[in-house]
């Protein structure tokens, strides 16, 4: 998907079904875009909330050409059907894999952690 480059992910769930979750997509103008979403409560009610979230990220994605409109976008959608009633965090990360530029955008996520040889 982005040679020379190497990504990793570890997930360990504290309980089988929860509200995170993580993904990347290819955007429109070649940028790899990776996002993470954690949202609010746990179990099944958690996990609707993270199926809606990477709903709104790929659809986010079609709409908008920067990780801060996407992310925008994201957060539209979700306070429109939610309001104030449920919430999430979420960080998003759009990789120029060619030159190594990265594009950081965060709603309330704690910091990445990136590491380099």
């Amino acid at each position: 998907m982005l040679p020379g480059w190497e990504v990793a992910t570890c997930y360990r769930p504290v309980i089988q079904v929860g509200g995170d979750i993580y993904g990347w997509l290819r955007m429109k103008d070649g940028r790899i875009l990776f996002w993470i979403a954690d949202g609010s409560g746990h179990g099944a009610a958690a996990a609707l909330l993270t199926t809606l979230a990477k709903l709104l990220f790929h659809h986010g994605n079609v709409e908008h050409s920067s990780p801060a409109t996407v992310m925008e976008a994201v957060n539209d959608d979700f306070r429109s059907i939610f309001g104030g009633r449920s919430f999430m965090t979420a960080m998003c990360v759009a990789l120029n894999h060619t030159n190594g530029s990265a594009h950081v955008v965060g709603a309330g996520h704690p910091p990445l952690l990136i590491a380099s040889p």
